[in-house]
This record gives structure tokens, C-alpha cells and sequence, in this order.
């Protein structure tokens, strides 16, 4: 039997978990948080789906030394500032094949390259969960485009959560057009520096600029008071896609179609409904489609070093990592 490991219980690890439950396969899954508090959550959301089928229950721990020693998948669903420092306790106390890491992964540069010399040196396979990439509509949208095409993409509302969530529109241009060669411009983001809902990290809000190598352009507009949700702009010189991902509504207007608007509908995955999805792919095949861990440095680099760059210049403080997560 295929044995998964949860590395955090809290929201998004809750939600693996919930998903692992649904599951055609048969797994045996351990959460680790040192949390009672999380450890609850993940046992409240997972019976929910479990009470309806019968699957094993999960193993709870509050340490990974509890937990045991082979694993074939493990989720790090941690916070990003100790990140790293799991990580480097799960591979020197267990032997695991494959890794899930949340994202922002790291909170740094050199925590990135740390990580990744070390899961190279144990022969573990390791994605970062960005997934869009793992939806069947953007993976239709995708072929849409060709490799290395100027494409300009726009995301603007409320306080949607820019900085956090930044990375996973970085993510979505770079796997449509395949380029990770861009800068970013910092200077349209307002001069506040907010507190995110999470203890210890920070939010931004106004407008974040990424200049692509290739001429494509992404903005992200965030407006500090507003409640609206992120309408996402993908355009090329053929067509225009307008989307609402939560509500699963694409509006396209396409060349070939005289340009006249075409609504369309989608299913947008909740991680509830993806991870068990992953995890059979992964046990299956040795492979997934979300981004890997190398790729995925090359697009977290600019936008962390440029946060950094934001921070000091807003606080006068010197940062050796990017208090987001």
C-alpha cells in the first residue's frame, strides 16, 4: 500500500487531506502538525468525506519522529518560513520517493537553492502546487498559444491577497507561453505594508508589473478596501479570454469568430478536489503536471527579491527573506 505523508494540518493541509479521502486507491496517510488545534481540523474535514465511504482513517502526530520512517508521497503544507527547515528534517529522519511543496515555497532565494541541492542529493522528485496547471481548462487554454508568444495578462479586484497570491499568475503566464525570463517593477504598489491574515507575514496592495523577455506583460491590480473578486485578462493578437476562475466563466472573443464574445463554462478544482488526483498520478506514473521544483525557482526568484527590494526600501530594514505565504 502506497503510503502519503501530510506535512502540515492546517487550512491547505486540511484540504489535501480532505481530498486524499476521496480516493479510488488505497493509501495510508499520516498527518504530522504540532498543533492540536490543526490536528483537529484535518480529523473534522477528513471524516466529513470519510464517513460516506470506507476508507482507513489517518494516522495524527505532532511530531514527524512519530510518524515513521518510508513514504512514497509527502505534502510540506507549512507555512513558507519554516519551509525549509521540515524539509530538511523529513529527509534526514524518513526515506520519501516524491514531495508536493505549497507555495510561495520558500521565502527566500538561498532557502530555494538549499532545498533543492538537498532533494537532489536523496533522489526525491518535488513539484511546487500551482494548480492551474493541473486543470483541464488551462491545459486547453495552453495550446491556444504558441511556445514563447508575446501574450499580455492582466488580474484586477479587491484585496484578493496580491502579494501571496502573485506567484500563482507569474506561474499560469509562465506555463502557457514556456518563458521564465522576466523582471518585476514594484513601483505602482501602494506605500502601506499591510498585515496578512496569517501571524508574521505582510500583504501588498496596488499594482505589481512583470516585464517578460519575450515582450509579454502581466499586471496585477489589487485595490485596498475592495471586496471584488480577481477578473483575469489573458490576450494575444487573435483573441481575449476574460475569466472568473471561482465561478468557472470564460468569456473569449476570438478572431476566427469575428471577434464576437462566446461564455463559456468550466470546473475550477478546489484543492479538495485535486490533490488524491496528484497523488494517483504521481504513485502511477512517477510524474505530474504541476511546475517543478527547478523550473518553479526560476519563478520565484525575481518576485522574492523584489518584495525584498520593496520592504527595505518602505521600512529602511535589511530582509533576508520574504515574510509571505
Amino acid at each position: 500500500m502506497n503510503k502519503i505523508l501530510i506535512l502540515g494540518a492546517g487550512n491547505i493541509g486540511s484540504r489535501h487531506l480532505q481530498s486524499m479521502a476521496k480516493s479510488s486507491l488505497s493509501f495510508e496517510i499520516t498527518v504530522v502538525d504540532p498543533s492540536d488545534r490543526a490536528l483537529d481540523l484535518s480529523k473534522r474535514r477528513f471524516d466529513e468525506i470519510a464517513k460516506q465511504r470506507n476508507i482507513g482513517k489517518p494516522k495524527y502526530c505532532k511530531s514527524l519522529d512519530q510518524a515513521g520512517l518510508d513514504f512514497d508521497v509527502g505534502i510540506v503544507a507549512t507555512t513558507s518560513d519554516v519551509r525549509r527547515r521540515v524539509i530538511e528534517d523529513l529527509l534526514q529522519k524518513t526515506n520519501v520517493k516524491y514531495l508536493i511543496i505549497e507555495k510561495v515555497a520558500f521565502p527566500s532565494p538561498s532557502d530555494f537553492e538549499n532545498a533543492i541541492k538537498l532533494l537532489k542529493s536523496k533522489r526525491v522528485k518535488a513539484w511546487v502546487n500551482f494548480p492551474r496547471r493541473a486543470m483541464p481548462f488551462y491545459n486547453e487554454l495552453k495550446k491556444r498559444f504558441k511556445p514563447h508568444e508575446q501574450v499580455f495578462c492582466s488580474v484586477q479586484g479587491g484585496d484578493w491577497g496580491l502579494a501571496c497570491n502573485a506567484i500563482h499568475f507569474i506561474d499560469l503566464l509562465c506555463f502557457l507561453i514556456e518563458e521564465t525570463d522576466y523582471d518585476v517593477s514594484c513601483s505602482d504598489l501602494d506605500s502601506d505594508v499591510l498585515k496578512s491574515r496569517r501571524k508574521g507575514f505582510v500583504e501588498f496592495t496596488g499594482a505589481l508589473h512583470c516585464h517578460f523577455r519575450n515582450g509579454s506583460e502581466l499586471s496585477l491590480f489589487s485595490q485596498k478596501g475592495s471586496n471584488q473578486p480577481p477578473l483575469t485578462t489573458i490576450m494575444n493578437k487573435s483573441m481575449m479570454y476574460l475569466i472568473e476562475d471561482e465561478k468557472g466563466i470564460a468569456r473569449v472573443s476570438k478572431e476566427e469568430q469575428r471577434l464576437e464574445w462566446e461564455e463559456t463554462r468550466f470546473k475550477w478544482y478546489h484543492q479538495s478536489e485535486l490533490t488524491h488526483k496528484l497523488v494517483e498520478e504521481i504513485v502511477n506514473t512517477g510524474n505530474c503536471g504541476l511546475t517543478a521544483i527547478e523550473e518553479s525557482y526560476l519563478i520565484h526568484k525575481p518576485l522574492l527579491e523584489s518584495f525584498m527590494d520593496h520592504l527595505e526600501k518602505l521600512t529602511g530594514k535589511k530582509y533576508a527573506s520574504c515574510p509571505i505565504t
